[in-house]
């Protein structure tokens, strides 16, 4: 892993998901706590940085009335409308206070769909800034960030997927991504790891 080629890119890391208050933390809470996630995304972050490995956060947005969903939604969007989350300018779609988004950070917006590189221009910041390896980490484990790790993978990008700075709804489907899915498209690690890795070059 080269790191002047390398971004850590988080996707939705909000306070809909992460918030105690969030309209969707129901769902993930369980694995973000048991899996330590805020602190191990902190931890992804501060070294990152120290590497001079730029951040990206992409943020998932909505118009009112989640127009962008459509009439007759179902799957994951569904959801996401029928609890009125990400509203664009609303609490809940602000990046959750606990994680450390700072100035330098390079926010990504436009997100209204599964993977991050659908509606931005991730990756023509990406490639414009020489970067040819991401490392992925945020929500869901096996939607957003299963398919941020897919089209990376198709575009040619060398993919790093974070298994403990990732959460979905339940522990069952965590470790099916991670296990079956992950090592199809990607070189799982643990945060540990990539700390490791990038503190080596």
């Amino acid at each position: 892993m080269d790191n002047t080629r390398t971004a850590l890119v988080l996707i939705e890391t909000q306070n809909d998901f992460l918030s105690p208050e969030g309209k969707l933390n129901g769902l993930v809470n369980d694995v973000v706590e048991g899996n330590n996630f805020k602190n191990n995304v902190n931890e992804a972050i501060e070294a990152a940085r120290a590497a001079d490995i730029p951040v990206y956060f992409v943020p998932i947005q909505f118009s009112k009335n989640h127009v962008e969903i459509g009439k007759e939604p179902y799957g994951i969007l569904k959801i996401v409308k029928d609890f009125n989350a990400f509203e664009k300018g609303s609490w809940g779609a602000k990046i959750y206070d606990e994680i450390d988004v700072r100035e330098e950070d390079i926010i990504v917006e436009g997100k209204s769909s599964i993977s991050a590189f659908s509606g931005t221009d991730l990756d023509h910041i990406l490639r414009s800034n020489g970067v040819d390896t991401v490392i992925l980490g945020g929500f869901l484990s096996h939607v957003c960030v299963n398919a941020t790790m897919t089209d990376a993978y198709d575009k040619g990008y060398k993919v790093v997927t974070l298994t403990d700075a990732v959460a979905t709804a339940g522990a069952e489907a965590q470790k099916q991504v991670i296990d079956h899915v992950y090592p199809m498209f990607s070189k799982p690690m643990e945060v540990k790891g990539f700390i490791e890795t990038i503190s080596k070059n």
